[in-house]
């Protein structure tokens, strides 16, 4: 079972990593263009997929320094 974890672990790490790096990419290459409603630089709501990279991987690693393979306690009732 902890083998199972360990690798899930390292596929999430993974796709945050690619998913944070071409977000931040995806950002910095749209950031010349102006939102037609708003008017502001696009770079600004694409931002929001290299934040959530760092979320999730934030998460994760609460979650793993809690120790809790599951993000709660096996006696919690959701």
């Amino acid at each position: 079972l902890r083998l199972v974890l360990a690798l899930r672990d390292a596929a999430v790490i993974a796709v945050v990593f690619v998913l944070g790096w071409y977000g931040l990419l995806f950002a910095e290459l749209n950031h010349s263009q102006d939102s037609a409603a708003f008017e502001v630089p696009m770079s600004l709501p694409y931002a929001a997929i290299p934040v959530g990279a760092v979320l999730i991987g934030a998460a994760l690693a609460l979650s793993r320094l809690t120790r809790s393979p599951f993000g709660g306690d096996p006696g919690d009732v959701i």
